[in-house]
């Protein structure tokens, strides 16, 4: 008779390069956006680097193989940012509102500016305690930009919010700028429901 094995006596090997994590199999995606060059490499890096982060213990064991990747994708995406900067200043300069709700502008405009500022970085104050106020009045400043950029974009049907935002005596902070254009939109929405097709083919 051929000898049993004992089940209790087979362990895991976690280190082992042959052990598959319960989460690994080869339809697995670790981000919904698909690298198709210059065009994206920010954004799915970005996504990239927060995916394996969070999957780090069991992926450190390909290591030397990823880096390898990683360092090919780098030099062929991006090596120069000065043309994908330029973009994104253009992208931002431009966009407009048209058919997308307050939301998706917003989200649009903030993936731009998020990008951007992953390539562009504001300088870092490097003095113990900034007690000049300079950090402050940047901050500041660049929300001043940021609410500009977004309010140039909206739909002449929001020129009044936008006229009364400008007329303050203090700008708004971008986000309050943001929540009180939503509600503007959800009182519009109500006043002026939408027409069902049905009710129109009729």
């Amino acid at each position: 008779m051929s000898p049993q094995t004992n089940s209790s006596n087979t362990s895991l090997d976690f280190e082992s390069p042959y052990y598959l994590h319960p989460s690994d199999n080869p339809g697995h995606s670790l981000v919904s956006v698909v690298l198709n060059g210059i065009e994206n490499y920010n954004p799915w890096v970005l996504g990239m680097t927060m995916a394996l982060l969070m999957n780090l213990a069991h992926t450190v064991l390909y290591a030397d193989f990823a880096a390898t990747i990683w360092a090919d994708l780098k030099s062929r995406f991006s090596t120069i940012n000065g043309p994908r900067i330029y973009d994104l200043e253009r992208r931002i300069a431009t966009i407009q509102q048209e058919e997308l709700s307050i939301a998706q502008y917003y989200n649009q405009l903030r993936c731009f500016w998020d990008e951007l500022n992953l390539i562009d970085s504001p300088p870092n104050c490097t003095c113990q305690g900034c007690s000049c106020g300079a950090k402050e009045k940047y901050l500041r400043q660049q929300n001043n930009r940021k609410l500009m950029q977004f309010l140039m974009g909206l739909n002449d049907t929001y020129s009044q919010p936008r006229s009364q935002l400008l007329l303050t005596s203090n700008l708004p902070d971008l986000s309050g700028a943001y929540s009180l254009l939503l509600q503007d939109e959800a009182q519009r929405s109500h006043t002026h429901p939408p027409v069902s097709t049905d009710c129109a083919a009729l």
